[in-house]
């Protein structure tokens, strides 16, 4: 999540350089994931963190920042409804056909 993080903030910026600011609207992007205890620990903005999250790395914190600064949203999406998973892993028919019509690539 950090890495996608570093770049939904690059590809924002580098937009904001190459185009005029006030023709584009620059909105969040919405980021899925399906680890929801990873998503209540960066959406807490308690300045006390649990001895749990003590040992994170500096560097995991850039995707709080974004969310502080709306350049991210997130959002939970359940592990079988990831359409990703169809590029990642071997799944069950009838779960590979959803995918493949729910990105429009059915060919019946």
């Amino acid at each position: 999540m950090t890495i996608v993080s570093y770049e939904i903030s690059y590809f924002q910026k580098l937009l904001t350089d190459l185009i005029f600011t006030l023709l584009v609207d620059l909105k969040s992007t919405l980021l899925y994931d399906d680890n929801m205890s990873v998503i209540i620990i960066i959406t807490n903005s308690d300045s006390d963190k649990t001895s749990r999250i003590y040992h994170i790395d500096i560097c995991y914190h850039v995707t709080q920042e974004a969310l502080v600064n709306s350049i991210l949203k997130l959002r939970y999406i359940q592990i079988i409804n990831m359409i990703a998973n169809i590029l990642m892993k071997i799944l069950p028919r009838e779960t590979h056909d959803c995918h493949m019509k729910t990105m429009r690539l059915d060919w019946q």
